[in-house]
């Protein structure tokens, strides 16, 4: 595969602060970003939030396309598809990365090659045995159908995370597919988006893909929209952003190598 046939979307909202940790920490952990096409989907509700994206930027702007959203449907039908990558990978800003990744593993060649798969995971591993937005339910891993971790996320024994291939935070996917269900999907934000892809499955591709270890892990620091109810740690976008904006930062370092057992874990929030 080559490298341009990728494209990182990360959807950003108030939280320059987790964005710059989930981007030092893909520096670290995915040394070939530089190849790839990167954008931060992002969007602000006051000038000190849009302070803490100009220092991001500052940083970054090099080989990262900053793209402030504006009706979200039509951002996506504009970014999916705009530099005819064959692959796209949604990320949330609260991401970090902790286990190196590369294209060249051979669960991406399996991925590339292999028309079953629906998704290339980044935020599963065999070490899952947790859904944290289900109050941390019991989700254990299933058998993996060869030495590669792939698995039928259609079979009944399947839950929580196993079998929820379409979570826009951490999946890699074909853009033909994304670019499908945007124009069949009516949403107006990034949950209702999830909602209704997640609501309608393709069950004609049966599988999932991973990593051994997981390269991504999310820290539910707090919730990026209203809407949505997800359990949090609570720790308010504000906090972070007068932090970020004092010169804090969050220690990506911290993470590394960490054995999350769920793909949202609540962790010590490290700063440096």
């Amino acid at each position: 595969m080559r490298s341009n046939d990728l494209h990182f979307i990360i959807f950003s909202m108030n939280r320059a602060c987790q964005l710059d940790a989930f981007l030092k920490s893909m520096c670290t952990m995915f040394p070939e970003y530089s190849c790839i096409h990167i954008t931060i989907l992002y969007k602000v509700t006051s000038n000190d939030y849009e302070k803490g994206y100009d220092i991001v930027k500052l940083e970054y702007n090099s080989n990262i396309e900053f793209y402030r959203e504006t009706i979200l449907r039509n951002d996506l039908d504009l970014l999916v598809g705009k530099y005819n990558e064959k692959y796209v990978v949604f990320f949330c800003d609260d991401d970090i990365w902790k286990y190196p990744f590369s294209l060249n593993f051979k669960e991406f060649d399996e991925f590339d090659k292999n028309n079953n798969i629906v998704t290339f995971s980044l935020r599963m591993s065999p070490l899952i045995r947790k859904c944290h937005p289900m109050g941390n339910i019991d989700t254990p891993p299933p058998k993996f159908e060869n030495s590669l971790y792939i698995w039928n996320w259609t079979n009944s024994s399947m839950t929580g995370d196993w079998n929820y291939p379409m979570s826009v935070d951490g999946h890699i996917f074909k853009t033909e597919l994304i670019k499908y269900y945007i124009k069949t999907t009516a949403f107006r934000n990034v949950t209702e988006f999830e909602g209704y892809v997640a609501a309608r499955p393709p069950r004609h591709l049966p599988l999932m893909i991973c990593c051994k270890d997981s390269p991504i892990f999310n820290i539910p620091m707090n919730i990026a929209s209203e809407i949505s109810s997800n359990i949090n740690m609570n720790v308010t976008k504000e906090y972070l952003n007068e932090r970020f904006l004092k010169g804090d930062r969050i220690d990506t370092g911290f993470y590394i190598g960490f054995k999350n057992i769920s793909p949202h874990q609540e962790v010590e929030v490290k700063w440096k």
